[in-house]
């Protein structure tokens, strides 16, 4: 047999028995399974917190339910809703379906800054007390939002089928939504406030950190009149006179 022809710009190919290329072909199966399985323990995307700045007044004069759509993707994720009942005036929160807000007794929870949203926490499925003023005799205003600036309602949405979490900044004393944000990686906890990259928590006041101590109140307590008014009232009430 005469010798392949040595020319350094012409590769020369040799056949190669099928023993052989069968080796290779499961040599370039297992490297290529080998490569796929790097590429699926590639550390995934980190957290990133999308943050939106408001001036949303809860008016409810023309409409009496208020929609936010957290991600910008056209589905409402809560609603805020109000009206007047007899005397009295109130605003609640609910949550779109198949969503949730965190939950104190008997009322939507007035979060402070810094408390951490996740699954650990009791969400609530249907609309929740906020804030309620009684002007029957003189006007007072009850509810762990009641005079409230700066306070956040911390809520859990679906985005497809997974779930995030996020949270809404209000200013109860102005009735209205400063802003709001939520985590981009599905089942990540969010700090309330928390805007982008790690949040440390401010010192507060012990007493803001505390439950609100009342026996449970829904929308339909404050359906059966002044009785069931004076059931969701707190020891500390805001009084305008």
């Amino acid at each position: 047999m005469l010798p392949p022809t040595q020319n350094p710009n012409h590769r020369t190919t040799f056949p190669i028995n099928s023993r052989l290329e069968k080796r290779l072909t499961a040599y370039i199966a297992a490297a290529g399974a080998a490569a796929i399985g790097t590429l699926a323990a590639t550390p995934a995307a980190e957290a990133k917190i999308v943050y939106t700045p408001a001036n949303q007044v809860l008016d409810f004069s023309t409409q009496k339910q208020i929609p936010l759509d957290l991600n910008n993707d056209g589905i409402p994720d809560l609603y805020f809703t109000g009206g007047n009942i007899g005397y009295s005036d109130y605003v609640a929160a609910g949550p779109g379906a198949g969503n949730g807000i965190v939950g104190a007794p008997g009322s939507a929870a007035a979060l402070a800054w810094g408390t951490r949203i996740g699954p650990k926490d009791q969400f609530e499925v249907t609309p929740e007390l906020m804030e309620l003023q009684d002007c029957k005799t003189f006007c007072s205003t009850q509810g762990p939002w009641a005079g409230k600036y700066n306070r956040f309602l911390g809520v859990k949405f679906a985005i497809g089928v997974q779930t995030h979490y996020g949270w809404v900044n209000l200013n109860m004393k102005k009735r209205t939504i400063t802003g709001y944000a939520y985590e981009t990686v599905p089942n990540q906890p969010i700090m309330a406030g928390e805007k982008s990259g790690p949040t440390v928590a401010h010192a507060s006041d012990p007493a803001d950190l505390m439950a609100p101590s009342k026996p449970p109140a829904t929308l339909g307590v404050l359906a059966r009149g002044a009785g069931g008014l004076a059931i969701w009232r707190r020891d500390e009430e805001v009084v305008v006179r």
